[in-house]
């Protein structure tokens, strides 16, 4: 793999972490799903939805046909395959508590990692009655994001791959160490502009790309678009506060990809194959998602594209994740 080729190296619970990842994505992509069909509204408690349990008197295949021919169905899977994700969480909590006498096995990172998914589970039961509340909603999708990056961190972490590398190049690598550190603070910033204008449902305020409303700056109002302290109330989906969170987050994107493309120019002008290879990466997939963008139209797309948008944001995040880590851990030969 890319990523991962030194399996000798490999420690404990490296498989663990990295199947955690990739559910953690799949309960990601649910979570916006249901957000944006909609489907979370029906579900007034924990894997409650539609009245889901008042059928419970009846056979057993009576409840199945029950929650897939309810609205909420989509939200009673989030909720499981969250639950089923807390409790490998906490395996790989356990297992490094169990190792903990070993210097070189991460016990901190799986303990938070623990932490953020039990606060993450109590925040969306929680949060069942405050799902039309926009800043419940960004709250639980960026605690979804972190939980991912730090099992994707914890994954690299068991793997126990690091570059060997020529002097010159560890050089190179340390003057690119601050501008990989600012590509995620600026992806970062980027979802949670995405998150906001998801749970705002702002994708809606402007009909028309590259263009909003046929203006290239349309009227808005900054202040309540982004009043993180406004109390849920009534508001147009074309409202001036909608299109400016929309326009913010247009903006943020054409920032971010200008300096993921800088980036990868600085990582392919690296004289080391490695180095270069996670640069292609990292523009391929930038490129697809800006061309999936544009074809599939982000403020008319549907569910799906909204996944991929939303998916595509996060492996992105994951890359830069990925050659922060190995640069961080690069050693000289």
């Amino acid at each position: 793999m890319l990523i991962f080729y030194a399996k000798n190296s490999r420690k404990p619970g490296f498989l663990l972490a990295f199947l955690s990842t990739a559910l953690a994505l799949i309960v990601a992509a649910l979570g916006v799903y249901s957000r944006f069909t909609d489907t979370g509204f029906d579900c007034s408690g924990w894997l409650d939805c539609d009245g889901g349990f008042s059928v419970m008197h009846e056979n057993t295949l009576e409840v199945f046909k029950h929650y897939f021919s309810a609205g909420g169905w989509t939200e009673v899977t989030h909720q499981l395959l969250s639950a089923v994700l807390t409790l490998l969480v906490i395996w790989l909590a356990v297992n490094s508590w169990r190792l903990r006498e070993d210097d070189s096995y991460p016990f901190r990172l799986p303990t938070f990692i623990l932490f953020l998914a039990v606060w993450q589970s109590m925040l969306g039961m929680w949060s069942v009655d405050l799902v039309l509340w926009p800043q419940a909603a960004l709250i639980h999708l960026l605690g979804g994001i972190v939980i991912c990056a730090l099992l994707w961190l914890l994954a690299l972490r068991l793997d126990g791959t690091y570059w060997l590398a020529s002097k010159e190049i560890i050089s190179r690598l340390d003057q690119i160490k601050p501008w990989i550190t600012l590509a995620i603070i600026i992806v970062v910033i980027e979802i949670a502009l995405g998150g906001w204008t998801s749970v705002k449902f702002a994708a809606f305020a402007c009909p028309d790309f590259p263009s909003c409303q046929n203006a290239w700056w349309p009227e808005m109002n900054l202040q309540e678009g982004f009043n993180l302290v406004q109390p849920l109330g009534i508001e147009a989906l074309e409202s001036k506060a909608r299109v400016a969170v929309n326009v913010v987050h247009r903006l943020g994107a054409l920032i971010t990809t200008v300096y993921l493309l800088s980036l990868s120019a600085f990582l392919l002008a690296v004289l080391d194959y490695r180095v270069q290879r996670m640069g292609y990466v990292l523009a391929a997939v930038l490129f697809g998602q800006v061309i999936f963008v544009i074809g599939a139209g982000y403020v008319r797309d549907s569910a799906v594209s909204t996944i991929m948008h939303h998916l595509g944001s996060m492996l992105i995040l994951l890359i830069l994740i990925s050659l922060a880590s190995r640069v961080a851990h690069a050693k000289q030969k």
